[in-house]
């Protein structure tokens, strides 16, 4: 991985390559600073700002985990592109889809959503977050004396759960997400979009894309050698080309994207 600061020459000569730009960015950690509960994350005004007149030039896509209509919300732009639950909801140009699951694979998530609820009562401070294709577990309200033998507990329980053929688990910062196994996740749908804005615009396009977690490594495989990947937080074991060392230094990237983008333009 290279810091994205180092290789600003770089990056900016595949953005001035003639090249139209299709922007994606994961939500939570990404662009939404990572909060104590999840439903305090918000998308800060400047940001939005940003975003907003980067949109005026190149697509902009917001791919989360969380349900589709709860990411609009939070970013409050209906002109954007979003995909929600990992890509198994999205909504392009206001038109809305949905990838289909079969019983089986909804009835795996209510057994295993049951399990971690008998878990909440040998340690209250957890919290389960809603999803209409999978659920969050939380547990950063676990104090300092119980996390060693909470994360033992909580390792025994996850074990059967990676087995299960039915169902991906995403073990980071403090949370569990479960989703449902199939052969469609957040590289799909950015592939999809990818494909989408290409037919469009009859033109190549050069997908950027920025997320912080072990959810969106199915995005940076699916676009290995053909766009910019960016994770927020250095990680050697992360598939993306670039990094940013935290949340806060997004809007910085995002204002030297759009500058060059102007100049491009210009």
């Amino acid at each position: 991985m290279k810091e994205i600061k180092e290789c600003e020459v770089e990056i900016e000569r595949q953005v001035k390559a003639g090249k139209k730009i299709l922007l994606m960015l994961d939500f939570d950690g990404t662009i939404s600073p990572i909060m104590p509960a999840p439903e305090q994350a918000y998308l800060p005004n400047k940001t939005r700002r940003v975003l907003r007149e980067i949109s005026q030039f190149y697509p902009v896509a917001i791919v989360s985990g969380r349900p589709l209509s709860v990411v609009k919300k939070k970013v409050g732009v209906d002109e954007f592109t979003y995909a929600g639950s990992h890509g198994l909801e999205w909504s392009i140009e206001k038109k809305l889809k949905l990838k289909r699951m079969s019983k089986r694979v909804l009835s795996a998530l209510s057994d295993t959503k049951k399990d971690f609820i008998k878990i909440i009562h040998k340690y209250p401070k957890l919290s389960i977050e809603e999803k209409p294709y999978s659920f969050t577990f939380h547990y950063q309200f676990v104090g300092r004396k119980k996390m060693r033998a909470f994360k033992a507990d909580l390792k025994k329980f996850i074990e059967p759960i990676y087995k299960n053929p039915l169902l991906r688990v995403f073990w980071d910062k403090e949370t569990v997400d479960i989703i449902p196994r199939l052969d469609w996740n957040k590289g799909e749908i950015i592939r999809l979009l990818y494909k989408y804005f290409q037919v469009k615009n009859k033109k190549i396009i050069l997908p950027v894309y920025a997320g912080d977690s072990k959810t969106d490594e199915d995005a940076f495989i699916a676009l290995k050698g053909e766009g910019i990947t960016i994770r927020v937080g250095k990680n050697k074991k992360s598939a993306a080309k670039y990094y940013l060392k935290n949340q806060r230094q997004i809007d910085k990237f995002l204002l030297w994207l759009l500058k060059n983008i102007r100049k491009d333009v210009d």
